[in-house]
């Protein structure tokens, strides 16, 4: 088994350069280790660490300057004006939530909702930005034994 294609708890990475105004991994690849008595094709065995060390391609997420606490703290306080709505770029729905006070009010727990579980994200098609640790959803998908990490383009 190549070492790229081990799954997730057979080997460790270290912590990416986190960029600040993005808060997306810096510079790629990075160092990974194998977990003691893993054997893999593609690294170098290192005896220290009973593994085998290898580097990983890190991903990237495009972001456009739509920061998520923003969005939320907008969403919670102007939610009914439609702000939240104008803010990430969806101009005809934001002033409908205006001239309606937040479709009745239901419309916006609705939109904060969606934002809180990050399913209304900015209209480009772009990510949040999210404190790299912070509370980032990744959307899995079960199927046949396995686990698939989704993509969050809807």
């Amino acid at each position: 088994m190549k070492c790229i294609d081990l799954l997730i708890g057979q080997y460790r990475c270290q912590h990416p350069k986190i960029d600040e105004s993005t808060q997306e991994p810096q510079g790629s690849p990075i160092q990974c280790y194998t977990a003691p008595k893993i054997i893999c094709d593609g690294g170098v065995y290192n005896e220290t660490l009973d593994g085998y060390v290898f580097e990983r391609n890190t991903t990237c997420r495009w972001t456009n300057g739509k920061y998520y606490r923003t969005t939320l703290a907008l969403s919670l306080f102007l939610g009914i004006f439609g702000i939240d709505r104008i803010y990430l770029g969806y101009y005809v729905t934001g002033l409908l939530k205006l001239f309606t006070c937040g479709f009745m009010f239901v419309g916006a727990l609705v939109d904060f909702l969606l934002i809180a579980l990050q399913v209304l994200t900015p209209a480009d098609d772009s990510h949040y930005i999210i404190d790299y640790y912070g509370p980032r959803l990744l959307w899995t998908e079960f199927n046949e034994n396995r686990t698939y990490l989704k993509p969050q383009n809807y």
